[in-house]
């Protein structure tokens, strides 16, 4: 009976060092805050899409959305944590258009007669156009931008001035 016993306590052992040694995540690189301004004629570019593309493929790419007042904060892993040090190219989407977005879950269902209900998707299937960049073109593309930054290991501001 003493052998089983020594048996299972090296069995519960090397299990709990087996265990320990997987169930670790990898550490995230370390990011810093990038924060800055979109405008175009002096004004703030709301709901702007802000992409920053490394230069080196080992970074991972960071973006953000401008608030009301054009702010942005960048994003890599987690919600406005920042980027990684490093060199980027910047390019500046903002789309207007396409089809309407969905309605929000949770929302109390009503019945309605077959004549709404058909005036509805009729309504739904039309087609819709899709959704247009309304920035000027060369800020697609972040080899055209003409915008770069270079993210130190510190917060750092870049603001963007839309020509």
């Amino acid at each position: 009976m003493k052998p089983w016993n020594s048996l299972c306590a090296l069995g519960v052992c090397l299990l709990s060092v087996f265990q320990a040694g997987c169930s670790g995540e990898p550490a995230k690189p370390e990011v810093y805050p990038v924060t800055g301004v979109v405008t175009q004629g002096g004004k703030p570019v709301d709901g702007a899409r802000v992409l920053f593309v490394p230069d080196d493929q080992k970074l991972q790419p960071a973006s953000a959305i401008t608030d009301k007042d054009g702010k942005y904060s960048v994003t890599t892993f987690a919600q406005n944590d920042g980027a990684q040090p490093g060199s980027y190219k910047i390019k500046v989407l903002k789309y207007e258009g396409g089809p309407p977005p969905a309605p929000a879950g949770g929302q109390e269902q009503r019945f309605i007669s077959y004549e709404e209900e058909q005036k509805a998707y009729k309504e739904e299937t039309k087609p819709t156009p899709p959704a247009k960049n309304v920035l000027p073109k060369k800020y697609e593309y972040e080899d055209r931008s003409g915008l770069a930054h270079t993210v130190p290991t510190a917060p750092s501001t870049f603001d963007i001035k839309i020509e």
